[in-house]
């Protein structure tokens, strides 16, 4: 259980919930607290998310008592404090070239898409295909290959070009100016955060991303409730220059 930043206190319940677990907060919600389940929509092709829960601790209570009779841990703020540990992205360690014949694809940073290739005669993203099917990411620099993934491996051929574009994580502030550091983080479909800097992201608020399509241009996620310190950290370990508009 943790608070969410600059939430007027709410609390948010994350990581594995056990059906007895959700009882008891049930039960003690009803007794003292108020709990809000906010649905997670998912597309008709995605695994279903759970709810969000979230608590409303209008008393006032000692969170730390009141995750201990949960039987959970409470941490005070678990977005900022991660957002002070993130490690920027970097390649990872050494990996064996391609097999000979193996099927290859080149990311293309024109398009962020993947085209076949019959060689690695070139630096870059590759994405291969191996015998049981798998398709791991690799990128080859200065004669060697290294292990990725492929939301870290686009935003590293981004940073390793000169003319790589470095505005693919955006930050709008809220629209009311209540709290004028407080706002959305936006990205590109094209350039998905990787896992830890897009669990970062959902952590300031609890609720997945919002996917949004914009015809002819692709689409993109909003991630809300982030703080711009937050925002700033996570554009700048994925080597982006945030962009706020």
């Amino acid at each position: 259980m943790t608070r969410l930043p600059k939430a007027d206190g709410l609390l948010l319940v994350t990581g594995s919930r056990t059906a007895a677990l959700a009882d008891k907060i049930s039960e003690v919600a009803g007794s003292f607290l108020e709990l809000i389940e906010v649905p997670n929509h998912t597309s008709d092709r995605d695994i279903p998310c759970p709810d969000t829960l979230l608590i409303c601790d209008e008393r006032g209570l000692d969170s730390g008592d009141l995750a201990k009779h949960l039987g959970i841990t409470y941490v005070p703020c678990l977005a900022t404090q991660l957002a002070g540990r993130i490690a920027p992205v970097e390649p990872g360690p050494e990996a064996a070239p391609p097999a000979r014949g193996m099927p290859l694809e080149r990311f293309e940073i024109s398009s962020k898409t993947f085209a076949s290739v019959d060689t690695a005669a070139s630096e870059g993203l590759y994405r291969l295909e191996r015998a049981d099917h798998k398709r791991p990411y690799q990128i080859f620099r200065g004669g060697n290959w290294y292990q990725t993934s492929y939301e870290e491996g686009v935003f590293l051929e981004l940073a390793h070009d000169p003319a790589g574009e470095k505005d693919h994580v955006r930050w709008k502030p809220e629209d009311d100016g209540q709290r004028d550091d407080m706002g959305q983080l936006i990205v590109d479909w094209g350039t998905p955060l990787p896992p830890a800097q897009g669990r970062l992201a959902t952590l300031c608020s609890g609720l997945t991303p919002v996917f949004a399509e914009v015809t002819g241009a692709g689409g993109f996620t909003k991630y809300d409730n982030v703080p711009y310190s937050v925002a700033t950290t996570i554009a700048r370990s994925v080597h982006q220059s945030l962009k706020v508009f």
